[in-house]
C-alpha cells in the first residue's frame, strides 16, 4: 500500500465471511481485449459464490457484443451479466448502468465495486488484495491497484551534440517466426515493410514531453543539445530489432537501430492519482519503472519497503480502469458524472469522495496489466475536446476559488500559446491559420462554463439513469480499428463479404459462418476481424453488428415450402421477370436513398484505410464473386506493403475439370485462384485430395507452391433436433433420401433422379429430397423434377432451405446420398453421419478420404457414373435389417467438430505467421 491509512493498524477478522464484490467491464467494439480480460476474472482466487460480474457493451457497432455473446454461450458462463446499453454512453454513463444494478436492494447487493478496463487484464490476486486493504480501514473510500503497462518495454539510449533532436517514427520489427513442424517457411514479398508503427506507444525519460500544436494533435519528445535521455520502446517478447527517426533542427532525420536485449523492463501505468497545480489529474509514476517488480508484498497489499520516490506521493485518487469502490461511499458521493462522458470522471468522483470524508488507498500487490488506449475511440478532436472540457468542469465543481483561478490561468495560457504558434505565428509566415486547436479549447471552455453551475449543485450525480450524456458541439468518436502491437495477437482480417450478400448456406458459406463463430475463441493468439468490401469507399470495412448476428444464426423461422414444384417455379419466374423488368432494382434503390443514410455513416465509421502490417490476410469465401475487386492487384500490394496472406483452398476443380462449370464462373474463378496460389505464404485445404490438385495446377502454371496444410471441417458441438411440424406432410407418411447440395453437374443428382425411378416400383414407400440451389447446366435436370409424375408427392426439391428445415430434414431422413463427381470435402456426408444417418457416397474425389473413418457399415460407395451401382447401394440399404445396422453404425459415428476445426485453422496461422512478440496462449478459465 502506498499511502497508509489512518485505523489499519487492526487486523482483519480471518474468520469472516468476504465481502460481496461486483465487478464492472464495459466494452465497446473491443471483443478481444474484453474476452481477455472476463478470462482474467473467472482465474480470481476470490470465492465465485461472493462474486459477480458484470459486462455492460456501450452500443458496439462491429459486431463486439454478437461476439462476446455467443463466446460467453460456447463456454456455458451465465455467471457473467450482461447488459446491452444499445447507444455509446461513454465510459461514466456505461459503467453507472452496471453499478446501479449491482447496488439495487436484495439479497445479491454488493458491499464494493469493482472496475477494470476492458483492455486490462488482472493477475489472480488482485480481488483480494484490494479488499484487504478495504477492509482494514472502513473509511477507505477507494483502493487504486498497480497498474502495469503492456507489453515489457526496452531501453533506447539517445545522446545529443549541438543540435537538440526530436523523435518522429519509431518502428518495431519483430523475429520471425520458426515454422512449425507442418509448416515450410515461405520468402516474404521483397521489400515487405512487415514493421509495426509503436510511436505513438514510446515512454521517455530525460526527454521534453509535449502536445504539438499543430493538428491533429500528437505527442512531441524532444531532447535538447548535449543531453542525454531514454526512450522506452513497446517490445513484446522475442527477438527482432527497432529504429527510430530522429529529426534534427535543420529537419534532417538520422535513423537509430538497435536490436532488442532479451530482458524487458515493466513500466508503470500508475498506482493511483494525483493533482497537479493546475487541478489536473495524473497517474503517480506513469512511464516509470515498476519500483514493486522485486519487492517484497505482504497479504494485506503493503509493499515490502519499497524506497521509490512513488511511495511517498500523495494518493489523491483512482484511476477508473482499475479501483475497488466502497458501495457506501457511491451512496455517499455519487457516481460518475454522466455528462462527462469520457475522461476526468474519475478524478472528479475521487474529489467528490475526498470532499466528503473518504480517504483513497492503494494495493500494490493488486496488479493489472493495461494496453494503454487500445480499446479507445480514435478522433484526437474528440479526446482533446472531452479532456479539457471535464478537466474544467471538475475544478469548477470541486475546487475552491484559488484552485478554480489556477485552472483558469493555465487555460488562459494554453489558449494564447495555441493562437500565437497556429494562428498568428502560421499567418506571420505567408501560411494559412490551424483555427482547429484553439477552437477545440474554445468549445471545450465554453460548454464547461455552461455545465459548471448545474455541476456544482449536483454533488451526487449518476444515480439516475439518463441517455442525455452528449453535449452540443461534442465531436463524436469513431471505433478504432484493430491492429498489430507488440505482445498482442495475431490480427487476422476475413473477407466475408460474398457470404452476406449468397443470403444462403451452402458449403463455402457454412464454413465461413462456423470460423467467424469458432476462431474467436480457439486461440486467445488470434483476434478475428471479419471484413467486407465497401465499393463505395473502395477499401475494406469491419462488418456492421447486424451482419455479425446474421453470420451466427443457425436459421431463421421459415415458412413451410409448398410441396408443389410448380407453384415454386411460377414464384422464381415472377422474381425473374420482375427482375429484368428493372422492378426489384427500383425498389431497392429506392429504399436506400431513403433508409440507407444512417447505414452509410455507420459503414464508413468501419472503413480500414489499409490492412495493418504483419497482419494477416485470410481467404475464405468465395471471393472471386467479387467481380469490382481486382483480387491480384489487391493481394500484391497487400504482400508488398507487409501484409501476409493464407487462403483455404476448398477445391480447384474449376481449373481441373472445366467442363463441370459455367464458362462465366471460369472467367471469374480462374484469375483468383491462380492469384491466391501466387500471393498466399500459406495455403489450407481440408483434404489430402485438394493438396493434390493444388500441386498440380502449382506445377501446370509454374507457380512455386506455398506451403499446404492440411486442417479438417466439421459440425456444429450439438445439433438441435427437428421438429416434425418442420417436415413438410409428404414426407412424414413414408421413409426419404436427402440429396443436399447446388444442382449443377458436378453434384450429379441425375444418377439419384435414374436410380429413384428403377426403386420406386419395388420400394413403394420411398421418397426423394433434393435440397440446393438451381445451379449452371441443370435446365435438364430442373424439368424432370417439375415435370416428373410423382413431383410434390414423392419426388421433393427445396432450392432455398434455411438451416432449420435442413437440419430437421437430416433428422428424420433414412439415409443422405452424395453422388458427386468430386468434392473438395464432402460436407453433407459428415453431417448425415453426425446425426446417426448412413450414407451413401460417391467414390470420387475426396469422399473416401473423408469417410474413412466412419464405423463399419455406416457408408457404402458407389461409382459416381454408374446408376446401377447406385440403385444395388440404395435397394441393398432400405432392406428393413440392412438399414438397423447401418443406422446402429452410424450412430456410433465421431465426427469432427468446428471447434477442432477452428483450433487447427488458428494452430496453422500461429506456426507461420506468429512472431515471438506475440503473446503466450493463456489459459483457459471461461
Amino acid at each position: 500500500m502506498v499511502s497508509p491509512l489512518p485505523g489499519a493498524d487492526a487486523p482483519p477478522d480471518p474468520d469472516a465471511e468476504p465481502p460481496r464484490v461486483g465487478v464492472v467491464v464495459l466494452n465497446w467494439n473491443a471483443a478481444w481485449f474484453t474476452r481477455r480480460c472476463l478470462r482474467s476474472l473467472a482465474a480470481q482466487d476470490y470465492p465465485s459464490e461472493r462474486l459477480r460480474v458484470v459486462l455492460a457493451d456501450n452500443g458496439s457497432v462491429d459486431g463486439s457484443l454478437e461476439e462476446l455473446e455467443h463466446w460467453l454461450a460456447q463456454r456455458g458462463a451465465p455467471e457473467v451479466e450482461l447488459i446491452a446499453n444499445g447507444a455509446n454512453l461513454g465510459f461514466a454513463e456505461g459503467c453507472n448502468r452496471a453499478v446501479r444494478r449491482l447496488l439495487e436492494p436484495g439479497p445479491d447487493r454488493v458491499e464494493h465495486v469493482a472496475l477494470l478496463n476492458n483492455d486490462a487484464y488482472a493477475e489472480p490476486g488482485w480481488l483480494h488484495s484490494m479488499v484487504a486493504v478495504m477492509k482494514a480501514d472502513d473509511r477507505c473510500g477507494a483502493v487504486s491497484s498497480r497498474l502495469l503497462l503492456e507489453p515489457g518495454f526496452v531501453a533506447v539510449e539517445v545522446e545529443t551534440g549541438d543540435s537538440a533532436l526530436t523523435v518522429v517514427s519509431a518502428a518495431l520489427t519483430p523475429g520471425e517466426p520458426k515454422p512449425g513442424p507442418n509448416v515450410e517457411p515461405r520468402a516474404s514479398a521483397s521489400g515487405a515493410a512487415a514493421s509495426i508503427d509503436v510511436l505513438g506507444r514510446l515512454r521517455t525519460d530525460g526527454f521534453d514531453d509535449e502536445g504539438a500544436l499543430d493538428w491533429p494533435p500528437r505527442r512531441v519528445w524532444r531532447l535538447g543539445p548535449h543531453a542525454t535521455g531514454t526512450l522506452w520502446v513497446p517490445a513484446g517478447g522475442g527477438p527482432g530489432e527497432v529504429t527510430i527517426g530522429l529529426a534534427d533542427e535543420a529537419g534532417m532525420v538520422h535513423r537509430v537501430t538497435r536490436a532488442l536485449p532479451e530482458g524487458r523492463t515493466t513500466l508503470l501505468n500508475g498506482i493511483g492519482t494525483g493533482l497537479n497545480e493546475s487541478g489536473e489529474g495524473f497517474d503517480i509514476g506513469y512511464g516509470r519503472p515498476d519500483p514493486w517488480a522485486d519487492a517484497a508484498i505482504g497479504d494485506d497489499g503493503r509493499s515490502g519497503g519499497s524506497d521509490s520516490p512513488i511511495a511517498s506521493v500523495p494518493v489523491q485518487g483512482f484511476c477508473g480502469g482499475s479501483v475497488l469502490l466502497r458501495a457506501s461511499a457511491l451512496e455517499d458521493s455519487g457516481l460518475f458524472d454522466p455528462t462527462f462522458f469520457a475522461y476526468y470522471e474519475d478524478t472528479d468522483l475521487a474529489w467528490r469522495m475526498r470532499r466528503a470524508g473518504w480517504r483513497m488507498g492503494t494495493a500494490a500487490d493488486a496488479v493489472a496489466h493495461h494496453a494503454f488506449g487500445a480499446s479507445g475511440g480514435g478522433g484526437s478532436k474528440w479526446h482533446v475536446f472531452l479532456d479539457r472540457r471535464n478537466w474544467l468542469v471538475t475544478n469548477f465543481r470541486n475546487g475552491d476559488p484559488t484552485e478554480r483561478r489556477r485552472a483558469l490561468g493555465w487555460l488562459w495560457r494554453g489558449a494564447w500559446r495555441l493562437f500565437r504558434v497556429n494562428v498568428f505565428g502560421r499567418l506571420r509566415r505567408g501560411r494559412a491559420p490551424q483555427a482547429q486547436p484553439l477552437l477545440t479549447w474554445e468549445l471545450a471552455a465554453l460548454t464547461a462554463a455552461v455545465r459548471a453551475p448545474g455541476a456544482r449543485r449536483d454533488r451526487r450525480p449518476g444515480w439516475r439513469p439518463t441517455d442525455r450524456v452528449r453535449g452540443a458541439f461534442q465531436p463524436t468518436g469513431t471505433p478504432k480499428a484493430p491492429e498489430p502491437w507488440p505482445g498482442g495477437p495475431l490480427v487476422t482480417y476475413v473477407d466475408v463479404g460474398e457470404t452476406l450478400k449468397a443470403g444462403y448456406r451452402a458449403g463455402i458459406q457454412r464454413v465461413v459462418c462456423a470460423l467467424v463463430a469458432e476462431l474467436p475463441g480457439s486461440d486467445e493468439r488470434i483476434e478475428l476481424v471479419p471484413i467486407r468490401w465497401c465499393e463505395r469507399n473502395q477499401r475494406f470495412r469491419r462488418i456492421t453488428s447486424d451482419e455479425y448476428a446474421s453470420l451466427l444464426r443457425s436459421g431463421g423461422a421459415p415458412d413451410m415450402p409448398d410441396d408443389s414444384a410448380a407453384v415454386a417455379g411460377a414464384k422464381q419466374a415472377v422474381r425473374a421477370t420482375l427482375d429484368r423488368l428493372g422492378v426489384i432494382g427500383a425498389v431497392r434503390r429506392g429504399r436506400e436513398q431513403v433508409f440507407g443514410v444512417r447505414r452509410r455513416a455507420l459503414e464508413d465509421s468501419l472503413v480500414i484505410e489499409e490492412l495493418a502490417q504483419r497482419a494477416v490476410l485470410l481467404e475464405v469465401d468465395a471471393v472471386w464473386n467479387e467481380v469490382q475487386v481486382d483480387r491480384e492487384q489487391l493481394l500484391r500490394d497487400a504482400r508488398g506493403r507487409g501484409v501476409r496472406v493464407a487462403t483455404f483452398v476448398h477445391d480447384l476443380l474449376p481449373l481441373r475439370h472445366p467442363d463441370w462449370f459455367a464458362p462465366a464462373l471460369r472467367r471469374i474463378f480462374d484469375p483468383v485462384a491462380l492469384a491466391q496460389l501466387a500471393h498466399s505464404e500459406l495455403l489450407l485445404c481440408a483434404s489430402a485430395e485438394t493438396a493434390r490438385q493444388v500441386a498440380e495446377v502449382c506445377a501446370a502454371e509454374s507457380i512455386d507452391a506455398p506451403p499446404v496444410q492440411q486442417v479438417p471441417l466439421g459440425v456444429p458441438e450439438s445439433a438441435t433436433t427437428g421438429e416434425p411440424a418442420d417436415i413438410p406432410a409428404a414426407l412424414r407418411k413414408g421413409r426419404y433420401v436427402l440429396v443436399v447440395g447446388t444442382l449443377e453437374p458436378r453434384k450429379n443428382h441425375a444418377v439419384v433422379l435414374d436410380a429413384f425411378e428403377s426403386l420406386r416400383d419395388s420400394h413403394p414407400d420411398l421418397q426423394v429430397v433434393f435440397v440446393g440451389r438451381y445451379g449452371w447446366g441443370s435446365d435438364e435436370l430442373v424439368d424432370r423434377i417439375r415435370s416428373h409424375p410423382t413431383s410434390g408427392s414423392r419426388l421433393h426439391w427445396f432450392d432455398e432451405a434455411h438451416d432449420d428445415l435442413l437440419e430437421a430434414l437430416y433428422t428424420r431422413c433414412a439415409a443422405v446420398l452424395v453422388p458427386s463427381h468430386s468434392e473438395g470435402f464432402g460436407l453433407p456426408a459428415i453431417e448425415a453421419l453426425a446425426h446417426g444417418v448412413p450414407v451413401v457416397a460417391s467414390s470420387g474425389g475426396s469422399l473416401n478420404e473423408i469417410l474413412g473413418s466412419a464405423p463399419e457399415g455406416a457408408v457404402r460407395f458407389a461409382a459416381p457414373e454408374s446408376p446401377e451401382h447406385w440403385v444395388a447401394a440404395i435397394g441393398d440399404l432400405l432392406g428393413e435389417q440392412e438399414l438397423a445396422r447401418a443406422t446402429d453404425a452410424a450412430k456410433r459415428y465421431v465426427p469432427p467438430r468446428w471447434s477442432r476445426a477452428a483450433r487447427a485453422f488458428s494452430t496453422a496461422l500461429l506456426e507461420t505467421f506468429a512472431t515471438p512478440a506475440v503473446a503466450a496462449e493463456p489459459e483457459d478459465s471461461l
